[in-house]
Order: C-alpha cells, then structure tokens, then sequence
C-alpha cells in the first residue's frame, strides 16, 4: 500500500511517500503554495501522481493534550483532502519531527526540512505499523 505523508504549513506542505512494501519512506519536494484552494489541489494531484492509497497527516499535540490552534487547522484540513481525494487518512504526532528534520545528523541544516519532516513522520508510522503486535 502506498501511503502519502503531509506535514501540513500554511505557506508549505511537507510530503513524503512511502514503498509499495510499506517498508522506506521517501521525502518528495515540497509543496509551495499561496492558499488552501491551492494546497488542496496540489496534495489531490501529488497523490493520484503516486498512486496513493492512505494519507498520514502530521498531527500537532496542543498543551497538556488539549486541541491548539494550529491542531484545530490540521484536523480541518485533513477533512478537506479527503474530500477532494477520497483517501482516507489517520493522524500521527507530528512532535520534534521539524526539529529532527531541520538538522542533519552532523548538525548541518537541511535543505528540504518540511519534506523531511513528512518523511520522518511517514517513517515512525511504517515502523510502528510493522512493529505493532497482531
């Protein structure tokens, strides 16, 4: 199953895409956009483009568990993808995934942080996914 990964911004979507074998996620470019109307569009196309079967969408958790803001806008949206592309989709907690990826292992800024960032979000599900008892 091919799964897309979006780590969603209001100016710039990281995503990521995962093997057929749902075993390596990879980053792809990252989505620049100028609105949603735009955001939408662009994650309806990347996801025909891949063949995807499932959307993981970096979940950001709020203070003390409780909805933030920004939480509140990702889980909106998220409504919003599946109804222009009627994937279904589950949320993953997005936390230190943008720090994690915005620093290479020897410290160096990456280029591609929000990219990464959907990678690494995609990478901990297929992981847990494989790992998970049965």
């Amino acid at each position: 199953m091919i799964i897309l990964s979006i780590d969603h911004g209001t100016r710039k979507l990281g995503l990521a895409v995962s093997d057929e074998t749902g075993f390596i996620a990879a980053p792809l470019p990252t989505l620049r956009v100028k609105n949603q109307k735009e955001a939408i569009e662009g994650i309806t196309q990347i996801a025909d483009d891949v063949r995807a079967e499932m959307l993981i969408i970096g979940l950001p958790s709020g203070w003390e568990g409780k909805d933030s803001e920004q939480t509140t806008l990702v889980k909106d949206f998220a409504e919003m993808v599946k109804k222009a592309t009627g994937l279904d989709y589950k949320f993953w907690d997005e936390s230190y995934s943008s720090k994690q990826a915005e620093f290479g292992a020897r410290g160096r800024k990456r280029a591609n942080s929000d990219s990464e960032a959907a990678r690494i979000i995609l990478q901990e599900y297929l992981d847990w996914q494989r790992e998970k008892p049965e």
